[in-house]
């Protein structure tokens, strides 16, 4: 019965783990300010990449730990030699996952899929500077040509 507990208080700071990277996650919900300026909005772009991907690691260790807290739970209790036994630590088992655990699975989902959304943002930001860097490019050389009388 005391593995039990030291399993429940276990997936519980799993829980918590997964749980401290809301207020990181409350940063998505505003709009990403990108810079107009190439060199800081590339920067930028990296510098909120590492954020996103060091947040998409946290939540999917969190998450790991915790489905191996509850595996070890699991095989813990189907280990009882006695049915009543197995049946009473599931139940209790089964109260704990719906208590803290069930909810913060959909949560884990919608977090992760927010945090790709806002990956797909910044992909779409750098490819908007490749393509003026580009243009700019292009612009820069068909000028260059004019000034030179066309010969290059």
């Amino acid at each position: 019965m005391a593995k039990i507990q030291l399993f429940k208080k276990q997936k519980h700071h799993a829980c918590k783990l997964i749980r401290s990277s809301e207020s990181d996650l409350k940063l998505l919900d505003g709009p990403f300010t990108f810079s107009t300026e190439k060199e800081d909005c590339e920067v930028y772009i990296i510098e909120k990449t590492a954020q996103l991907n060091h947040l998409t690691t946290t939540i999917k260790k969190a998450k790991q730990l915790h489905d191996i807290h509850f595996d070890k739970a699991i095989e813990t209790i189907s280990s009882r030699s006695e049915q009543k036994d197995r049946e009473k630590l599931m139940l209790e088992l089964n109260n704990h996952m719906e208590l803290e655990s069930n909810g913060l699975e959909i949560a884990i989902i919608q977090w992760l899929s927010k945090i790709e959304f806002r990956k797909e943002e910044e992909v779409q930001q750098a490819s908007f500077i490749a393509e003026a860097a580009s243009i700019a490019n292009q612009a820069g050389s068909k000028k260059h040509n004019s000034h030179s009388g066309g010969v290059v």
